[in-house]
C-alpha cells in the first residue's frame, strides 16, 4: 500500500551513506510511495534532490523545525550526530528510524540518555541492525565493533547502540579506533550499509518499479513551437519513476511538432485539421491510451518543479473516491497585466491560497448556485488527470467548448471527489488581443448557463440599444486610454475616465481590431438616458483596481502597459453582455443580436 515517508537528514551525512538514502528513496518512490525530505544544511552541501519535494532548514531554524517534525506523522530519521538530538528532543512520541552516525565523536551518552526516556520509541529494533552490520564487518576483518566510533582521544566514550555501557571505555575506545585504522575499514561504506540493513529490517518494498504507477499523457497539438518541446522533455524527465506513454493527436501541424514528439517516444495520431474538435480529439488521444491514469495537456503548458507528476497522481491513488485533479494555471513571465489580473481575478483575490478538495457529501449538485457549480465543477484541459476507468465511463462529450466542465459536472452528480492543486500545475498563459479577448468572452457568456443548467433572465434591451451602448462605452474608453498616454496619471483618472461618457465618431485612435469590429457593424440610435453597459464596466473596473492596489500598488512603473489593458477590460465586459443576451434571448429574430453573434462566435 502507497503511504508518505518523511526523512530528516543534514548536510553532516557521509556522502556515501547519502547517495545509498538517495538510492533508497527513489527507489520507494518508483514502489508509489510519497517521499518527502526535511534538509538541515549548514555551508557544507548545497540541496542537490531534483526528484524530490524539500524543505530547507538551517541549523538555526529551530523552532520551524520543530514545528514541521511534531505535525509530520511520517516522519522518519536518517540522520547524524545533529539531527538525532533534535529528533529525540523534538519528536518524542513518534516511532522513527534512527541512525546514530559519530563521525566527529559528537553523539556522546545519546543512546543511553533517549533509550531511558518511555516516550522516546525507536522504528525497529536497532540491536537488530547493528548485529548484522557487525557481524559482516567481522567477518571482513576479524573484529567486531561494540561500540559507535569515536573522533578524538579526549571525547568521552559512548555506549554501543546495541548493548549496555561498557566499564572499560578505554578498552572500548581502542577497539572503535583499530576498526577505523584497518586497511578494511571504510566508514562510509559502514553508514551506508547501516541505512541498507535499515531498511531491509523495516520491511519496506524498496524493489525497483514495484507498483509504478501507469500514467498515459494526452495532448492535442497542431505547431506547439519551442513550448511543446519544453513539455516533452519535462515527461521525459518523470519517466525516471513511472510507467508513461504520451500520445500525441496532432491536427495538421507544419513546422517540427510531430517529429519533436516522436524524438520523445510519443504515440502520433494525425488527423485532419478539419476534424479537430475539443471534446471527440482528446476521446481520440485517450482510446489510444493504456495506463491507470490519464493526464491531459495542452501543448503550451509546462509542468511546474520536478515532482509535478508525483504531485497530480499520489492524490488519486491516496483517494478511491477522487476522480480527477486539476492542476493551477501560474502565468508566464512575459505575462502582460491584464493575463495577471485574470489568474487573480479567477482564484478569487487569491483568496484560495491551499489545495481544495471538492466533496458536495450528498448535496444535490443541482441545489447549487450557477457561480458554485462552476466553481466545484471547474477541470481544465491545461492540466487535468482523471482515473482511466473512471474517464472510459463518461468520457469527453463530443463539444468544442466547456467539455472539461462538462465532464466534471457529470463526475460530481455521480458522487465522485474533484481536486484542485493550489500548490502544483503549470506555468500557462497568453497575451491575447483585446478583439480574441471579447470573442472568448461573449462565446462564455452564452454557453456556460446551457452547461451548467439554467436560462439567464431576458433583458430589457435589444440589440440595438446594446450595440449602441457598447460604441459610446467604445468612445470612453478611447479617450482614457488617450489620458493616460498623454499626460500623468494614476489609477483613480484611469477608472474616471473611462466611465465618462464618450462621443462615438469622434476621431481619437483605439485599438485597429475593436475599430475594425465596430466599423463592421450598423450604426445605431444612441441609447437615451441610460448606460445599458457602462455600469458592468465600471464594476469591472473596480474589480481590476483592487488587484492593481492590492498587488503592485506603484502606478509608473505598469503606466505603459495601462492603454493596452483598459481596452482589453473594456472588450472583457462587453464580452461578457453581449454573451449574456444572446443566452438569454437564444431564438431571437433580432438582426443585430444574429450579427454580433455570427462575428464574436466565429474562431473561439
Amino acid at each position: 500500500m502507497s503511504r508518505r515517508i518523511a526523512y530528516l537528514v543534514s548536510d553532516e551525512l557521509p556522502e556515501q551513506a547519502w547517495n545509498t538514502l538517495l538510492g533508497h528513496m527513489t527507489a520507494l518512490k518508483r514502489g508509489g510511495h510519497q517521499i518527502v525530505v526535511y534538509y538541515l544544511r549548514g555551508d557544507d552541501r548545497p540541496l542537490a534532490l531534483p526528484d524530490f519535494p524539500a524543505f530547507e532548514f538551517a541549523y538555526s531554524d529551530y523552532e520551524n523545525l520543530a514545528r514541521m517534525a511534531r505535525s509530520d506523522s511520517s516522519l522518519k530519521v536518517a540522520t547524524d550526530w545533529r539531527t538525532a538530538h533534535m529528533v529525540a528532543d523534538i519528536c518524542p512520541e513518534q516511532c522513527v528510524y534512527l541512525l546514530l552516525e559519530d563521525e566527529f565523536g559528537r553523539a556522546d551518552n545519546l543512546y543511553e540518555a533517549r533509550a531511558t526516556r518511555s516516550s522516546f520509541r525507536l522504528g525497529v529494533p536497532m540491536a537488530a541492525v547493528s548485529d548484522r552490520l557487525a557481524a559482516e564487518v567481522e567477518a571482513i576483518g576479524g573484529v567486531r565493533p561494540r561500540v559507535v566510533p569515536l573522533g578524538t582521544d579526549n571525547e568521552t566514550p559512548s555506549p554501543g547502540i546495541d548493548s549496555a555501557p561498557t566499564d572499560e571505555p578505554d578498552s572500548e575506545r581502542v577497539a572503535a579506533r583499530d576498526i577505523q585504522s584497518a586497511p578494511h575499514y571504510d566508514w562510509d561504506a559502514h553508514v551506508a550499509r547501516f541505512i541498507e540493513i535499515l531498511h531491509e529490517v523495516s520491511g519496506e518494498d524498496v524493489s525497483a518499479g514495484a507498483g509504478v504507477p501507469s500514467v498515459s499523457i494526452v495532448i492535442p497539438t497542431k505547431n506547439g513551437g519551442t513550448d511543446f518541446f519544453f513539455l516533452m522533455r519535462k515527461i521525459q524527465q518523470a519517466a525516471d519513476h513511472f510507467d508513461i506513454e504520451t500520445v500525441v493527436v496532432d491536427s495538421g501541424s507544419t513546422d517540427a511538432t510531430v517529429e519533436t514528439a516522436r524524438q520523445h517516444g510519443a504515440v502520433v495520431i494525425e488527423i485532419p485539421a478539419e476534424e479537430f474538435n475539443h471534446g471527440t480529439t482528446r476521446n481520440v488521444g485517450a482510446d489510444a491510451s493504456t495506463g491507470e491514469y490519464i493526464l491531459f495537456f495542452t501543448q503550451d503548458a509546462i509542468p511546474i518543479g520536478n515532482d509535478w507528476l508525483s504531485r497530480m497522481i499520489q492524490p488519486l491513488i491516496d483517494d478511491p473516491k477522487l476522480a480527477a485533479v486539476r492542476g493551477r494555471e501560474i502565468p508566464r513571465s512575459d505575462a502582460d497585466l491584464f493575463c495577471g489580473w485574470m489568474d487573480w481575478n479567477y482564484h478569487g483575490g487569491y483568496s484560495v491560497k491551499d489545495d481544495q478538495l471538492i466533496d458536495l457529501g450528498g448535496i444535490d449538485f443541482h441545489s447549487l448556485q450557477p457561480g458554485q457549480k462552476r466553481h466545484a465543477a471547474q477541470l481544465a484541459d491545461t492540466v487535468t488527470c482523471v482515473r482511466a476507468d473512471v474517464f472510459r465511463r463518461f468520457r469527453f462529450h463530443d463539444v468544442n467548448f466547456a467539455e472539461d466542465l462538462d465532464l466534471g459536472i457529470r463526475l460530481l452528480e455521480h458522487g465522485y471527489r474533484l481536486r484542485f492543486l493550489f500548490h502544483g500545475g503549470v506555468v500557462h498563459s497568453h497575451n491575447r488581443e483585446a478583439f480574441y479577448i471579447m470573442r472568448r468572452f461573449y462565446v462564455d457568456s452564452k454557453l456556460i448557463p446551457g452547461v451548467l443548467g439554467f436560462q439567464p433572465p431576458a433583458t430589457p434591451f435589444n440589440g440595438a440599444a446594446a450595440l449602441g451602448s457598447a460604441r459610446r462605452l467604445y468612445s470612453s474608453v478611447q479617450l482614457a486610454a488617450t489620458r493616460v498616454a498623454n499626460e500623468p496619471a494614476d489609477l483613480a483618472l484611469v477608472r474616471d475616465a473611462a466611465r465618462m461618457n464618450g462621443v462615438p465618431g469622434n476621431g481619437v485612435g483605439g485599438d485597429a481590431m475593436l475599430d475594425a469590429f465596430f466599423a463592421g457593424l450598423p450604426e445605431t440610435p444612441e441609447p437615451q438616458g441610460q448606460d445599458l453597459l457602462g455600469k458592468g464596466f465600471a464594476n469591472l473596473l473596480d474589480r481590476f483596481a483592487d488587484y492593481f492596489e492590492r498587488v503592485y500598488g506603484s502606478y509608473e512603473t505598469l503606466e505603459p502597459q495601462m492603454g493596452d489593458c483598459l481596452y482589453k477590460l473594456f472588450a472583457a465586459s462587453v464580452g461578457m453582455q453581449l454573451g449574456g443576451l444572446a443566452a438569454a434571448h437564444p431564438s431571437t429574430a433580432d438582426k443585430i443580436v444574429r450579427q454580433l453573434d455570427s462575428t464574436l462566435s466565429a474562431g473561439v
